[in-house]
Parts: structure tokens; sequence; C-alpha cells
């Protein structure tokens, strides 16, 4: 008597959805990743931090002002509790949270990459340049400082806000997925920076500005949620 086939899944239509899912994602990043050259993938990283710091933004106000109603004006879906989780465009809080992890590192690699100038081809050639025309290289060559600094920075402050915000959301999964993501970032980082102290000012001004960020605009709030969540 032949045995019953029984399939490896337990609901294998959903699970070939799945599989056609990842793989369409798979052939989508091999087609931007050859498609991107240098100045296209800066853009693009330029895209997806400042799309991921105005989600954050929004989400941060949205749960400062919180009426009870998504967007202050749809009522929360019932069996969500009485934590606030609406947070941003999620409706689900964690699903925020499995969001801005993955923005972190991309607005943190960006910073570091913006001001680590000296790697860039357009610093070297400009230092290349001063035997013959040393005014004109050196007058771009700090341009081009400033610039990258300037973006640098900017990149370095929404990752912040993202941090803190992923901080005041108060997703378990998610925190513990971008300290994970974090240190193998950090690892890499240490890997390329020389300076000690640069890898120290890293480790240890980061999270001072973050928990500043949130004893400044979100303490109250981060009370209140553990408040409300410990009811639960």
């Amino acid at each position: 008597e032949e045995r019953a086939r029984r399939p490896i899944s337990v609901n294998p239509g959903r699970t070939r959805g799945k599989i056609i899912q990842l793989g369409t994602l798979v052939a989508l990043f091999l087609m931007v990743a050859c498609w991107a050259d240098g100045g296209r993938a800066t853009s693009i990283l330029k895209a997806v931090t400042v799309v991921g710091f105005l989600v954050a933004v929004f989400g941060l106000v949205q749960l400062l002002t919180w009426n009870g109603k998504i967007y202050w004006v749809r009522n929360v879906p019932s069996g969500s509790g009485t934590m606030p989780r609406a947070f941003g465009p999620f409706v689900n809080h964690n699903h925020f949270a499995g969001y801005v992890e993955m923005i972190i590192p991309v607005a943190l690699s960006l910073a570091f990459w913006l001001v680590d100038y000296r790697r860039t081809p357009s610093f070297k050639a400009a230092s290349t340049a001063l035997g013959d025309g040393w005014s004109d290289a050196l007058r771009a060559g700090s341009n081009e400082e400033w610039g990258r600094l300037s973006q640098g920075t900017l990149a370095t402050f929404a990752a912040v806000i993202l941090i803190v915000s992923l901080l005041i959301s108060l997703s378990r999964g998610g925190v513990l997925s971008a300290f994970i993501s974090g240190a193998v970032l950090l690892i890499l980082l240490c890997r390329r920076i020389a300076s000690r102290l640069v890898r120290v000012s890293i480790v240890l001004a980061l999270p001072a500005v973050v928990i500043a960020m949130i004893a400044l605009i979100g303490a109250e709030a981060v009370k209140k949620q553990l408040g409300t969540s410990a009811n639960l």
C-alpha cells in the first residue's frame, strides 16, 4: 500500500506565494545592484534615509498627540488593547519597529561614508592636483569636505531620530534586531576607522544623544506606555 504524499508545508499555497515574493525581491535587488553606480547608490541611500526619517517623525508626533485614533480620526481596531499600538502609518507598532530597524543601519552607514571624505575619489583627485593648481584644488577639496560633513551631520541626526522612535515604540523584537545589526555595523566600522578616539566617541556619544532625546521629548510617553503595558 502506497503512503499518502504529504506536503512539507502546512499551507502549500501560502508557502508558494512567499517563495515567489522572495524570488521577486531578490531579483529586484540584483537589478538595482547592477543598475546603481556610486552616485545612484548614494541617491538611493539618501532617499531611504529621508523617507525613514519622515516616517519616524510622523510616528513620534502621532504618539505624543495620541487621542486613541489612527491619524487622529479612525478608531483603533478591536483587540489592540488599551496601549496605543498605532505608530505612524503602521497600525501595529511592531511593524513600525521592523521597518525602522532596517533603516537605522542605512542612515548610520550613509553618515559615516559622507564624513569619511578622505577616502572618496573626488578628495583624492583634488589632493593630487595640488602640484599644478594648488589654490583651485584646495578650494574644491574644502567645498567638498564641508558639503559632505553637513550631509553627514544631517544623516546622523536622522539616525538619532530613527533610534529614538524605535525605542519609544517599545517593540522588544525591533529593539533586539536593531541592537544586533548595530553591533555588526559597529564591528565593520571599527575596522575602517583608524582613530581610537573617533571609535570611542561613536560608542559613547550616540547612545548619550539618544537618551537625551528620549528624556527631552518622550519620557512621559514612555512611562505611560510602560504603565499601560504592565496592566495588560
